[in-house]
């Protein structure tokens, strides 16, 4: 299962990579929103829940399921740090 990123995300910022490609980039703020949105959209639930429920374990011993693949891709998208919004 793939996840899909819904939602508006026009105001990210664009920079050259080394290669002199443009990539986009999310400010801190735009990221963290980005991840709750996410995590409300697919689980119905806040960013910072997920991510409280995450270091506390709860999703350690999910089975390789659906919900499983959508958890670690939504952790992925989270925002380096532990800081709430920025």
């Amino acid at each position: 299962m793939s996840m899909r990123i819904e939602g508006d995300v026009s105001s990210v910022s664009s920079l050259r990579n080394d290669e002199g490609s443009e990539e986009d980039l999310l400010s801190s703020k735009e990221a963290y929103r980005l991840f709750d949105e996410q995590a409300r959209a697919i689980l119905g639930m806040s960013g910072e829940d997920l991510a409280r429920r995450w270091g506390a374990g709860e999703y350690r011993d999910l089975d390789d399921s659906a919900l499983h693949s959508e958890i670690i891709g939504l952790m992925m998208l989270r925002p380096c740090g532990r800081t709430k919004r920025a």
